[in-house]
């Protein structure tokens, strides 16, 4: 935790001064540990999650919390610098021990390749590619469930594809946005279930591989 407070402060000076000034406090209160998709989207983790299962997480949070107390393992990847700090010192604290938590910043160079690149404004001219790719870390068919609430979430559910074992699943939140369209084109096939609050939507699918 040191070392990586000492590397925030050098690589990301005004990051460092709002975390220690500012946001550690505020992000602390926010890591209750549940995921900020539809409450039916929870029940239906809480139901259908076992303890023997293993779990790769876009976008680390009060979810990664959450899903460790449900599950045997969490591996969860996550490209803001303060959350993770905050999000690794918690779980530190804790004394959670079925977590793994990756960082993977946006670097600072275009791709051809579109779905590396974010939709939001101030990560223009930036890539995730790196990001995406953490899940190759890990062997084919090894995740029950990659849930995806993170950055370039189309990138992120083409490269899962081959992670996840055969009739695990994929959960997308924010699946009513226009923006994840060739994620979601890649996973028609599939059977799914749609999670609404009338607001916004949290879809799964279930990846039969003999489809």
């Amino acid at each position: 935790m040191k070392n990586e407070l000492s590397n925030l402060k050098f690589y990301f000076p005004r990051l460092y001064f709002l975390y220690i000034v500012i946001f550690k406090n505020y992000i602390k209160k926010d890591l209750s540990p549940r995921p900020w998709i539809t409450a039916e989207a929870i029940e239906w983790l809480k139901q259908n999650l076992k303890k023997d299962m293993k779990i790769f997480e876009y976008g680390a949070g009060g979810s990664t919390l959450f899903l460790s107390a449900l599950t045997k393992k969490v591996a969860s990847v996550e490209h803001d610098p303060i959350y993770y700090i905050t999000l690794k010192d918690k779980i530190k604290k804790d004394n959670i021990k079925n977590c793994e938590l990756f960082f993977s910043p946006p670097a600072n160079k275009i791709l051809k390749d579109i779905l590396c690149a974010s939709t939001e404004e101030k990560y223009k001219n930036m890539n995730f590619k790196k990001y995406i790719k953490t899940i190759d870390k890990y062997p084919n068919n090894y995740f029950d469930l990659v849930f995806i609430d993170g950055r370039v979430r189309s990138g992120c559910i083409i490269n899962a594809l081959t992670k996840i074992k055969n009739n695990g699943y994929l959960m997308l939140d924010n699946s009513e946005r226009t923006e994840y369209a060739a994620g979601k084109e890649k996973l028609k096939k599939y059977p799914h279930q749609i999670f609404s609050d009338n607001q916004q939507e949290t879809t799964i699918w279930q990846i039969n591989k003999n489809l």
